[in-house]
């Protein structure tokens, strides 16, 4: 199992279907599309995206898991129980400690700039880049705290995680939703 994934930006159904293209020249069992909406609606959203990943007919099943605003509203939503936590490298090395948010949203989801969010409320205004600290910063998030948050977008995560090792199981293809 490779330890990264290729970064693509998934903005169009054609983009997906590019995304789970470059996914198929991996050999997965499975795999998983995300990407940020912003302001755009999921729901209304991901279906589109994976009927036009569907047509494909790949040889493994694809779930695409889209976040409303951003990936970093599930950070939001468990904050207070990521303060003392040390985000590491792969290799180890401390990045840094996550403070006490002082400000925490009452609806994670709600505000704009997630990122911007976390770097001055988690990381004390040392700048966040999703490609150095988003993995070290799901590392430190516990899946009992997503789950009490529930948050829409960890909700749907989880649902599509559960299709893809249901698929896996059963030898499916399917893509979710």
């Amino acid at each position: 199992m490779p330890s990264s994934s290729p970064r693509y930006v998934i903005s169009s159904p054609e983009r997906a279907v590019n995304a789970a293209r470059i996914a198929a020249t991996l050999e997965p069992a499975a795999a998983i599309l995300t990407a940020d909406l912003e302001d755009s609606c999921p729901a209304k959203d991901a279906p589109v995206f994976a009927q036009a990943v569907r047509n494909e007919g790949l040889s493994f099943p694809v779930a695409i898991v889209f976040f409303f605003r951003e990936f970093e509203t599930l950070a939001i939503s468990v904050a207070p129980s990521l303060t003392g936590k040390t985000l590491r490298s792969p290799a180890g090395k401390p990045i840094c400690t996550l403070g006490s948010p002082r400000n925490i949203p009452s609806s994670p989801e709600g505000p704009r700039d997630a990122k911007g969010w976390v770097s001055m409320e988690l990381m004390g205004g040392l700048p966040y880049k999703p490609t150095v600290h988003q993995l070290p910063l799901t590392r430190a998030m516990r899946i009992a705290d997503l789950r009490a948050g529930g948050l829409s977008s960890f909700v749907r995560l989880e649902r599509g995680l559960h299709f893809l090792a249901n698929e896996v199981r059963t030898g499916g293809t399917g893509v979710y939703p």
